[in-house]
């Protein structure tokens, strides 16, 4: 099987440009059938996964971050394998089927053992998720955070910009329709999971698996500005839900608009402005995965 390993040379702050000659030898050392090619610009990666599928490779191997896997995704048809070499500075969607982050040469030889499972997909209009769609806060935190060159982009740097647009922004009317249900509240972000973290271990749906067929919707509503700050570390441990800013619920189709203009980003990249639908197509994909199920084993046990 012919594996076509697609490779950002800017991912993980642009030390990926250095390793792929380290790399391509290890991917040989597995004694893969392949071809590697590396993106020159933004939406390259989906361009040259199409090119793959087209030419019959078996298996596209995303190597980057979660930018990266999800331009490949949105390249790819319903048959052939995606793999995840993690290289990039959060890798949530590698985290999040249960894959090592920090070990890409332990991926390879996963790759190499063809183990597959089936994931779910999440589709925001025309576009495919992973992990999470937002809007609002975290969506706008994302987009400057992009900005930033990308030696700079730390974890530190993704925190600051959270207070920084809580200080400086304000809440929006969101209006949902969940499953058929309206509900509209007013609220600084949403955010619908198909997979448990975001933003660089993030855990904004801990509850959400990658194959339950489920959407897990997070809603944090208007509030005191400096009580967001204060809970706004719950959010890394999972421990977020029972605030009652927080307001969680599951699904799987989802309208969602808003007072005023708010971006829209999936796993982390910014896709357009709202509204917007969002469904789940379950079992979508086929991921590398050490695991025989797409959900890995629980930290909490």
């Amino acid at each position: 099987m012919l594996h076509s390993f697609i490779v950002n040379p800017k991912a993980g702050r642009g030390r990926v440009r250095r390793l792929i000659a380290t790399l391509e030898q290890a991917v040989r050392d597995q004694k893969l059938d392949y071809r590697l090619v590396v993106t020159e610009r933004p939406g390259h990666a989906t361009e040259l996964a199409r090119s793959a599928v087209a030419q019959g490779a078996g298996a596209v191997v995303a190597v980057g971050g979660d930018g990266t896997v999800n331009e490949v995704l949105n390249g790819l048809d319903g048959e052939t394998a995606l793999g995840i070499v993690p290289v990039g500075a959060g890798n949530d969607i590698a985290r999040n089927i249960g894959l090592p982050v920090d070990d890409w040469r332990a991926v390879l030889r996963i790759i190499a053992a063809g183990q597959v499972v089936r994931a779910d997909v999440g589709r925001c209009g025309d576009r495919r998720f992973l992990s999470v769609a937002g809007t609002g806060l975290d969506s706008r935190v994302a987009m400057t955070f992009n900005r930033l060159p990308v030696r700079l982009r730390y974890r530190s740097a993704y925190a600051a910009f959270v207070f920084t647009h809580l200080l400086t922004g304000r809440p929006s009317t969101f209006r949902l329709v969940v499953d058929g249900e309206t509900i509209e509240r007013d609220g600084w972000l949403v955010a619908v999971a198909n997979t448990e973290c975001y933003g660089g271990g993030m855990r904004v749906a801990p509850h959400a698996r990658p194959d339950d067929g489920r959407l897990h919707v997070c809603l944090v509503s208007d509030g005191p500005r400096m009580e967001f700050a204060r809970a706004f570390p719950l959010v890394y441990r999972g421990d977020h839900l029972s605030h009652p800013m927080v307001h969680s619920f599951e699904a799987k189709a989802i309208d969602l608009s808003s007072s005023r203009a708010s971006p829209v980003t999936t796993d982390g990249e910014h896709i357009g402005w709202l509204p917007a639908s969002i469904t789940v197509e379950p079992q979508a994909v086929a991921i590398f995965s050490p695991q025989r199920s797409a959900s890995p084993v629980s930290a909490d046990g």
